[in-house]
């Protein structure tokens, strides 16, 4: 089963973000950091993706890298992310990633919150 990442799971409420960078919890896998925050409620997870213009001064760079973890999120098989909460994806690097690599990195920021919750 994978991940849906429609328009309705998209996170775009500032009120959520900010809460998320206030009380949210972080983790990280190299140069790929997650912010994330357990919502109350029967609503699905909200993602989020940032690539920051420090890094990537191209909008085509950064557009490129978040369609990129889109997809790797997209592929990964965790049914722990189907229930509620609000998640950021934030790619620091400062090359563009190779799709496998993003995807293992994806995969060990998503072990790493399994476990977290667990």
């Amino acid at each position: 089963m994978s991940i849906s990442i429609a328009n309705t799971s998209r996170l775009k409420s500032k009120k959520k973000i900010g809460l998320l960078f206030e009380k949210g919890k972080r983790l990280s896998s190299g140069p790929l950091h997650l912010r994330y925050l357990k919502v109350d409620g029967h609503e699905d997870s909200q993602f989020g993706f940032s690539v920051p213009k420090k890094n990537h001064g191209l909008a085509v760079h950064r557009n490129k890298i978040k369609r990129l973890m889109r997809e790797s999120l997209r592929i990964q098989n965790d049914s722990s992310l189907e229930k509620g909460g609000v998640l950021m994806f934030i790619y620091l690097g400062k090359t563009i990633p190779e799709f496998e690599e993003l995807c293992e990195l994806m995969n060990n920021l998503l072990k790493k919150l399994s476990n977290e919750k667990a």
